[in-house]
């Protein structure tokens, strides 16, 4: 699910995706009547500043015990912030605080650099969620 044709398109081009849809993801996942095992948001949620109505969404389109995986940049400010890429940081309690709320267990947790950003190491957060059965 994507917002973009372009990305659609390099997706579409990779021929490994059984689906593709354009459209907003939180949209997507309030309409949608299939349920999923795993759902991956790479360099996703960067584009959400209130990440608790994304993982509600995410939440009632998992089966029980699916598993939520997801990067983000982390921020050190409470909350979350966003910066001056357009992109949103986000803390790591603020991130715990709405997993724990749409009934997800963390069951991982790391901070590693993501990528460069200006000549510098952006540290990032990859997560794995668990929905509660």
């Amino acid at each position: 699910v994507d917002l973009s044709q372009g990305m659609l398109d390099i997706a579409l081009a990779r021929g490994i995706y059984d689906r593709l849809e354009r459209g907003e993801i939180l949209a997507y996942l309030r309409q949608c009547a299939l349920r999923y095992d795993l759902i991956v948001a790479a360099d996703v949620l960067v584009y959400f500043g209130d990440l608790c109505p994304v993982f509600d969404a995410v939440a009632a389109v998992l089966n029980d015990a699916g598993y939520f995986v997801l990067t983000l940049e982390k921020g050190g400010d409470p909350g979350y912030r966003l910066r001056s890429t357009g992109r949103y940081q986000h803390a790591a309690e603020y991130l715990r605080e709405c997993a724990t709320r749409a009934g997800f267990e963390t069951l991982s947790y790391a901070e590693e650099c993501l990528r460069e950003q200006d000549g510098r190491p952006l540290t990032g957060c990859f997560v794995v969620l668990q929905k509660g059965q």
